[in-house]
């Protein structure tokens, strides 16, 4: 409890100095020197005041005597004016006293230690200011008529005024009358005695701050002003303190409502210039045997302490000049609990509040106290100033390296890098590393996953645990090889060739398609079903479709609840080639043997691929209805119950193109379909009802590379296609991201292998996993074999790639996990970045120009 008033009477007080200073005997010329140089002090007419002062010598010096100037020499009394000086520290005590019938304000005059009749010491200064009982008396008026409207009050019989002071002259002279108020000459006021001062208490009190310092809390400015608290104990008996746990009295009068009933009963009047603090008797116990630790934390006796050690902080000065808070309800409020008070319990605990209590803790005080921020910074109790976090550099596929600006808080305790693959970084999340030196701004974080989007935070923490959070920046990982997992595993081995496979996934099993020719005579769709683990549940396969002459080249894709098939088909007769489909459960159920028409334009539409938008699908492929010799991509809309939606189709392209291989996906708004030209790969956008939004198309690359067929997946943000594109003799993988909106952001293209001997006859094949895309193709660099790369969305570097097949080989197809194209919601693989490749392979019937095919299929993670 802290209550104060200013000063508005004249200041007396003990003054007890001391001397450090330490001379040895070698010198010849005796000197001494005062500590201090001067005495200033006031003492009531009629009053006497004992004043102690400390000096020191150089040597040793008997019988030396005392002068006083004449100005103040009736005025001062010692015991002796002879006195033996001792080498090192001496004390010398004598009373003032001043006469009831002086009528001077104020004296000053010097006093000089002699050796004979030489001085040896500088004077001592002395200044005495004369008080005066009638201002004493008038200010008692003023608070009597201040508390109840008049000097003389009728108080009921059982209510007595407390009236403290600080020195035993002013307890003396109101205890021999004078021209008291009326109140007080009929005894409703009672008087006690001062309280005496508790050395036990003041001399831990610098331990205490130790303590306090060592929890990051800055002492300094009130380790100034201990000079100036005196502690005391209050008495059991007869106590001060009744609801309070303790009271300070600063210098002039203090109104103080003991037992809180919103009464003043006492009346505190400080004479010395000094703050006192009056503890209860079991804190005072507690505080001097320097128990300020207990197994939870910090004590309530210590909390008391430090809570009155901050009210005598000089918050006029500090907290924003504000002199009418200085004396307000206010500044009790800051100080107490739930408050300051508070803070200190949480810095001191044992079990940690942790840095998130303690920042919301300081946000709240300086919320409900904004004038306080001067304070809380002279505590350090603010939170630390942010460091600014810079952009990421040296990524590789396991480490990035982060640098940021230093912090110059004087109570910095350190850095800490937090880092997660989700923004938003908080102090809950992976802690990095934590830096102590405030030079260190810096740190490379190895042991990265490759392909990984990571996000991070530099805390700078200070000594009390207070933090405060950087920018925070991402970084992705490059790609790295892709990792395989187990080994080649045969799909189909049925007789003769099986080629040309599409794979799906159901969130259980996936659906492995293919074009069949185990007749002997005529391509069939066939397929068969995979767990996670690789066992073929259809070990031979079943028929999708077996119609009359062929049928080749399936696409498959789950919505969600069944598998679509669509595929090219010859059972026409005339040598042209249709678009059928049909639908197959995910316990491979066929639902239509025969399949149904999508497209039997004039002349032949082929190689079909297939999306789902989560409504609708579309499928698209290679029209000649124009012309026999020239090929457009056309496409049309199918509902979930096969009904064709664009009788006919719809162009995709225009007729001047010889377009073929078109790939489809859906971003959750538009479709975006390519399709390749001897002069590059185009691309088109289409609305979900069917509506071009790119009329004409638009060029995916302006390079001047020959550019073959083509693949395209979209990873939640942008499209990627990539292609075969020629350059001199050889035939590498390259590729460009689109944007939902159709805008190309590569147009050079980039190169997704070095390394790579791609097959132009093939296209290559893509999918988007949980962080990165797998991009696979034929690759004739060792005889012919499928090899595979990771490409991740926002890091486009050349990655190294990975030899997938291990024998003579055919044509990669597919790949999961499915996102299958944004059904709602999207299918996604329950088991992580786990693709399933399948391609051609010839392993088993390996022949010169052998064409006996069988399916065979690699798990491949990220």
């Amino acid at each position: 409890m802290f209550n104060k008033i200013i000063l508005t009477s004249a200041i007396s007080f003990f003054l007890i100095a001391g001397i450090a200073s330490n001379f040895s005997d070698r010198f010849k010329q005796p000197k001494i020197i005062w500590g201090p140089e001067e005495i200033e002090t006031s003492v009531f007419r009629g009053g006497t005041r004992t004043i102690a002062v400390n000096f020191s010598s150089n040597q040793n010096i008997p019988n030396a005597n005392i002068f006083i100037t004449p100005s103040i020499r009736s005025l001062i009394k010692f015991s002796t004016i002879s006195l033996n000086v001792v080498s090192g520290n001496n004390s010398l005590e004598f009373a003032i006293t001043i006469p009831k019938d002086n009528k001077k304000k104020e004296f000053e005059g010097t006093l000089h230690i002699r050796s004979g009749n030489r001085t040896i010491s500088r004077p001592l200064k002395i200044e005495i200011e004369v008080l005066n009982t009638q201002n004493l008396e008038q200010e008692i008026s003023d608070l009597l008529f201040q508390q109840f409207g008049t000097t003389t009050p009728l108080l009921p019989a059982d209510v007595k005024f407390l009236f403290a002071s600080t020195t035993p002259e002013a307890d003396l002279l109101i205890n021999d009358g004078s021209n008291l108020p009326y109140v007080f000459k009929l005894s409703s006021v009672n008087f006690i005695r001062n309280l005496p001062i508790d050395d036990s208490v003041t001399n831990v009190i610098p331990d205490l701050m130790v303590l306090t310092k060592s929890k990051g809390i800055r002492t300094d400015d009130i380790e100034d002003n201990l000079s100036q608290n005196n502690w005391h104990r209050d008495d059991p008996t007869s106590p001060i303190l009744i609801v309070d746990e303790a009271v300070t009295f600063v210098p002039g009068w203090t109104l103080y409502d003991s037992d809180g009933n919103g009464i003043v009963d006492i009346l505190v009047r400080v004479f010395d210039g000094n703050t006192h603090i009056v503890l209860r008797p079991v804190d005072a116990e507690n505080i001097s045997a320097k128990i300020f630790l207990v197994p939870a934390g910090i004590p309530t006796s210590a909390v008391t302490t430090l809570h009155e050690l901050t009210h005598v902080f000089n918050f006029r000065t500090l907290c924003g000049d504000n002199l009418n808070w200085f004396n307000s309800q206010a500044e009790e409020d800051f100080v107490s609990p739930p408050n300051l008070e508070n803070l200190y319990i949480d810095i001191f605990a044992t079990t940690p509040r942790g840095t998130e209590t303690l920042n919301s803790s300081v946000d709240r005080i300086l919320n409900l106290f904004p004038n306080t921020q001067n304070c809380l910074e002279r505590l350090d109790l603010t939170r630390p100033t942010a460091v600014t976090l810079n952009t990421p550099t040296n990524i590789s596929t396991s480490t990035v390296t982060l640098s940021w600006s230093q912090n110059t808080d004087r109570d910095f305790s350190s850095y800490k890098v937090f880092r997660d693959t989700n923004p938003n970084i908080t102090v809950n999340d992976f802690l990095v590393t934590t830096l102590t030196s405030f030079n260190t701004t810096s740190f490379i974080d190895s042991g990265l996953a490759p392909n990984t989007a990571f996000f991070y935070k530099v805390f700078v923490f200070d000594k009390a645990g207070l933090s405060r959070g950087s920018n925070e920046v991402s970084a992705t990982t490059e790609s790295g090889r892709p990792i395989l997992l187990g080994s080649n595993f045969p799909v189909s081995i049925a007789p003769n060739p099986q080629t040309h496979s599409s794979v799906a996934f159901d969130g259980t099993n996936y659906l492995v398609v293919w074009t069949d020719a185990r007749t002997g005579t005529e391509n069939d769709i066939f397929g068969a079903r995979v767990t996670p683990e690789g066992v073929v549940l259809d070990p031979d396969g079943f028929p999708i479709s077996v119609a009359p002459d062929h049928q080749q080249l399936p696409s498959v894709i789950f919505d969600g609840s069944k598998y679509f098939v669509v595929w090219e088909d010859y059972r026409s007769g005339n040598g042209s080639a249709d678009i059928f489909g049909t639908f197959v459960s995910t316990s491979g159920e066929v639902s239509d043997s025969n399949g149904f028409v999508i497209s039997d334009q004039a002349n032949s539409q082929f190689t079909p691929a297939v999306a789902f938008d989560g409504t609708n699908y579309i499928v698209v492929w290679d029209d000649r209805r124009l012309s026999p010799n020239f090929s457009q991509t056309f496409g049309s809309r199918l509902d979930t119950n096969g009904n064709v939606l664009d009788i006919g189709g719809f162009s995709l392209s225009s007729p001047a193109f010889v377009e073929r291989n078109p790939a489809i996906a859906f971003d959750g708004n538009n479709y975006l379909v390519i399709y390749n030209h001897s002069t590059g790969v185009f691309g088109t956008r289409v609305s979900p009802q069917a509506q071009i939004l790119d009329p004409g198309s638009f060029a995916l690359s302006s390079s001047t590379l020959q550019h073959f067929l083509s693949a395209l997946a979209f990873d939640g943000n942008n499209y990627l296609a990539v292609w075969v594109a020629q350059s001199g003799s050889s035939f590498d993988i390259r590729g460009t991201r689109i944007t939902p909106l159709g805008n190309v952001l590569d147009p050079q293209s980039f190169l997704v292998s070095a390394s790579a001997h791609a097959d132009p006859l093939f296209p290559p094949a893509i999918a988007f996993g949980k962080n990165s895309y797998l991009v696979v193709w034929g690759d004739n660099r060792n005889e012919f074999n499928i090899f595979g790369a990771l490409v991740s969305p926002t890091n486009l570097i050349t990655n190294p790639d990975i030899q997938i097949s291990h024998s003579f080989t055919g044509i990669p197809v597919q790949r999961v996990p499915a996102v299958g194209p944004s059904a709602s919601p999207p299918m996604v693989m329950p088991i992580g970045s786990k693709f399933l490749v399948v391609w051609n392979d010839l392993r088993n019937n390996f022949e010169f120009f052998a064409t006996n095919f069988d399916i065979f299929g690699q798990f491949v993670s990220e």
